[in-house]
């Protein structure tokens, strides 16, 4: 009986000691293919190609509440809808994520092709408020960072 139960956990240890190799191979895996793959992000996923080491010495952009943050990530900070370095794309946030879709579909197919699928999905934005944060009023400014501050709502990162 001791037998038995020496041999199961002989062969639990060996389970751990594989699933945590396993485990290692793949986030080594999952870095090379950020590091050699296009590297794509929206807003908050800045973070994760900066804590990869991906993001060091580039220009990126996040979400404009967390852009500063990315200087701790070896980044630099650029205040743009979109940034390319390389095979390297960041955005400011969700609507810029929709444009360097475009940007990826031209670099893959080509120009026309990206055109197409713009025309597809008749993307021609025209939002209803002048309120990005580059141009929006002080007090809509005020308001978001006390929503993030303040509820459930909270700034990328």
């Amino acid at each position: 009986m001791e037998t038995m139960a020496k041999a199961a956990n002989e062969e639990q240890a060996v389970d751990v000691k594989e699933k945590a190799k396993r485990q290692q191979y793949s986030a080594a895996y999952k870095l090379k293919i950020l590091k050699e793959a296009n590297a794509l992000q929206e807003a908050r996923r800045a973070f994760v190609l900066g804590a990869a080491g991906v993001l060091a010495g580039l220009e990126a952009t996040t979400h404009w509440l967390a852009l500063e943050r990315l200087v701790e990530l070896g980044a630099r900070p650029a205040a743009r809808r979109v940034v390319v370095q390389g095979k390297v794309m960041t955005t400011a946030g969700v609507s810029a994520g929709i444009d360097m879709a475009f940007l990826l579909a031209a670099r893959i197919a080509g120009e026309e092709f990206a055109r197409a699928i713009q025309l597809g999905i008749e993307y021609d934005p025209e939002p209803p408020f002048d309120s990005c944060s580059s141009k929006a009023h002080p007090e809509t400014v005020a308001r978001l960072r006390s929503l993030t501050a303040t509820s459930s709502v909270r700034s990328p990162g």
